[in-house]
């Protein structure tokens, strides 16, 4: 991470509101420039970059070894998409080395699209569900229909629920279990 002019070095990531992020990162100062050197892991808005909620302060001396730097806090924003974010406060320096950052946040589901519709005849426009994050507990999710033009006769839930299992999602789609029948029924 170079500190030679101000920025920060970052991801966006979906964060929910009350949830637990935890963390762990590895810093090392770099020789030259001043001593010891800071690394920053904060929560940015994902537009501005403006600080919101910092989450750890790392202040390591030129010739240490990797410090590791772990912890965890309640995330105090909005529900929404922000910036994880690492920053330095040692302008003028070589910089500083970050390295194996784990970011411990909730899984992400959600619908790949927000509303779907289609012919009975053709059928192929069914919902699916959309994975991110890390799944570290076999996780069910309900799945309930509610509005729309069809009835039952329509359409077959095959099962009141989805299992997730558990894994590394990254968009990983994961078909509803819905049957469109073809029934002339208007």
């Amino acid at each position: 991470m170079n500190a030679n002019q101000p920025g920060a070095l970052y991801q966006e990531v979906c964060l929910i509101a009350g949830e637990t992020v935890g963390w762990s990162f590895a810093h090392r100062a770099r020789s030259g420039g001043p001593n010891p050197q800071v690394a920053l892991l904060e929560i940015a808005n994902n537009t501005t970059g403006v600080v919101f909620q910092s989450l750890a302060t790392q202040s390591t001396v030129i010739g240490a070894p990797w410090q590791v730097n772990t912890g965890s806090t309640t995330y105090s924003g909005a529900t929404g998409t922000q910036r994880v974010q690492f920053r330095t406060t040692n302008p003028g320096s070589f910089g500083n080395f970050v390295d194996d950052l784990r970011l411990n946040i909730a899984a992400f589901a959600q619908f790949s699209a927000s509303s779907y519709s289609d012919f009975e005849a053709s059928g192929g426009n069914l919902p699916v569900i959309i994975m991110d994050g890390r799944v570290e507990v076999p996780t069910t999710i309900p799945i309930t229909i509610t509005g729309g033009t069809a009835d039952g006769a329509d359409y077959t839930l095959t099962s009141s629920s989805i299992t997730i299992p558990v894994g590394l999602y990254n968009g990983t789609a994961f078909p509803l279990p819905l049957v469109i029948s073809d029934n002339f029924i208007g």
